[in-house]
């Protein structure tokens, strides 16, 4: 699965093998699925449960069971946040790309227009002394 595959993640705290803290712990600590959202669903409804949860990275936390009526209107709402909020951050992440980019770019010219002003004044000096020595010449031999 590649992180392309996943745009939200709804988690359960108790399951068989593995419990949703160690995934969610493990999920936010894998570059590859860090930035995807996690919304968790829970019977555990101790505020410590949740507080350690969002503590740990999970985007949301709402509690089961939820009546037919709830699941039509919390459940697509907390998934079309989360969804948004995931695509923002990844424009961000992008723009925030491309400036770090234009910026290395920009502190190339910055060095290569300094090493050209450089060589431009050693031009002009070795002119100048040319021009001097030049107006030794003369006049001596006037």
């Amino acid at each position: 699965m590649s992180e392309q595959d996943i745009h939200l993640i709804i988690l359960d705290l108790i399951m068989p093998l593995k419990d949703g803290y160690e995934t969610l712990i493990e999920l936010k600590a894998n570059p590859l699925y860090k930035d995807i959202p996690v919304i968790v669903n829970s019977s555990i409804s101790e505020i410590e449960s949740i507080e350690m949860t969002l503590m740990e990275g999970a985007m949301d936390y709402f509690t089961k069971p939820l009546s037919p009526e709830e699941m039509q209107i919390i459940l697509p709402l907390k998934a079309r946040n989360a969804l948004m909020f995931y695509e923002q951050t990844k424009t961000i992440n992008e723009l925030n790309r491309k400036i770090d980019e234009e910026l290395k770019n920009a502190n190339h010219l910055q060095i290569l227009c300094s090493l050209n002003q450089v060589n431009l004044m050693s031009w002009t000096y070795i002119f100048y002394i040319n021009h001097q020595w030049a107006l030794v010449v003369i006049s001596l031999t006037v």
